[in-house]
């Protein structure tokens, strides 16, 4: 007998698919529950964690039975779709595990897509790696677990793999560029920088296709224009890479062929294909291969701790950002009774970094002063989360 065809999908609604016909799912905190193993899949997520996501960070005081039944709802599902054992629910001390092979996972699929094409971008094969990111990026239907936005957890996966997804757009186009395709991705890189113009990486890649084309006036009206936003938004000045690529423009000098990266980007998504689990520290954003290398802070970012029992613990800003609370499934967990579950999250935006306030019960302070949800970050301020002392330390690069 021929084995199934099993698909879980999460980078759109929650999806279950056996032989190409979706799968009758629960709804409600069910899915909620699968949602959660499925961005947690091959790794144990505590019976704890399970709870605070499901309910957003305020179980009940049944919250126990509660989560058997849910449980039991969900097992139920999966035995009547008859997807096992592709899919398993299995319970192991202290919470439960989702079983599947990432490859049957969308998020998996798209992991892997783009690691691969990050390889082949570094290895200077521009071809195959447009190829390999497309593929990739095919693999998203929406927004990921659009059902379930407004619950923390899906909120919060939903950025971190979005931020993974505009990276693989970029390798993408940079991939495209190497290959003269220049004509070919002008519209959609005016979308990108229209729809998030704070991202300096897609300003560089448009200013650098337009000027390929001999389209001088429109390369530094692109100038101009993220100048004016980033000062306008931000109160700062483009980074390093729009600033020497403004000047190659206005002097009009021919553009450096395109040079291969020097590490593939690891994302988010690539630590869940690689089975590791949240806390583990990830560098490298490369290096583009057209003249606007990328304008996030090239030698990235750490958060050291300053004060309290884990004084001296640091961890590394990702692409998809780090978050810093108390829970074990944060980046860098800060222990007191003051630091919420999930306190904060700091996140590369606009060639540096900014902070969020995740809705901390005591708030974020820098510099010895409360934020109003999120603010902008400089190498050496220093944080306050809950009484412990952070600071952040950015590495300029070469």
């Amino acid at each position: 007998m021929t084995p199934a065809v099993v698909d879980l999908r999460v980078l759109g609604p929650l999806e279950l698919r056996r032989d190409g016909t979706p799968v009758a799912l629960p709804g409600g905190k069910p899915r909620a529950l699968l949602a959660v193993l499925t961005v947690n899949r091959n790794r144990v997520v505590s019976s704890d964690g399970l709870a605070d996501a499901i309910w957003d960070g305020e179980p009940p005081v049944n919250w126990t039975a509660s989560l058997q039944v849910f449980v039991s709802s969900l097992r139920r599902a999966l035995r009547a779709a008859e997807v096992e054992p592709m899919l398993t629910l299995v319970t192991q001390a202290p919470g439960y595990r989702l079983q599947i092979d990432d490859a049957l996972v969308d998020a998996g699929r798209f992991a892997r897509a783009t690691l691969v094409g990050s390889e082949l971008l570094r290895s200077e094969r521009y071809a195959p790696a447009a190829d390999e990111l497309r593929t990739g990026l095919a693999e998203w239907r929406g927004p990921a677990l659009a059902d379930l936005r407004g619950r923390r957890f899906a909120d919060e996966y939903a950025v971190a793999v979005e931020e993974d997804r505009l990276l693989a757009v970029q390798a993408r186009v940079d991939a495209d560029l190497a290959c003269d395709e220049n004509a070919a991705v002008i519209a959609e890189l005016r979308r990108l920088t229209t729809e998030h113009p704070l991202r300096e990486p897609f300003w560089a890649q448009l200013v650098t296709a337009l000027y390929r084309l001999g389209r001088q006036a429109e390369a530094l009206a692109a100038l101009r224009a993220v100048r004016e936003i980033l000062a306008d938004e931000l109160g700062i000045d483009p980074g390093a890479a729009l600033r020497r690529l403004e000047r190659v423009v206005l002097a009009q000098e021919p553009l450096p062929a395109p040079a291969g990266r020097t590490r593939p980007p690891l994302t988010a998504a690539h630590l869940a294909a690689a089975g590791a689990g949240r806390g583990a520290s990830v560098t490298g954003v490369a290096s583009a291969p057209t003249v606007a290398e990328t304008a996030l802070v090239s030698g990235g970012a750490r958060v050291v701790v300053l004060t309290g029992p884990t004084a001296g613990r640091a961890a590394t800003v990702r692409p998809a950002g780090l978050r810093i609370g108390r829970m074990p499934d944060n980046d860098l967990v800060v222990t007191g009774e003051k630091v919420s579950r999930h306190h904060a999250e700091i996140r590369p935006a606009g060639g540096g970094y900014r902070v969020v306030d995740l809705r901390s019960t005591n708030g974020v302070h820098v510099n010895g002063r409360r934020i109003d949800g999120d603010q902008q970050l400089r190498d050496g301020d220093v944080l306050r989360i809950g009484g412990v002392e952070l600071r952040l330390e950015v590495d300029p690069g070469p």
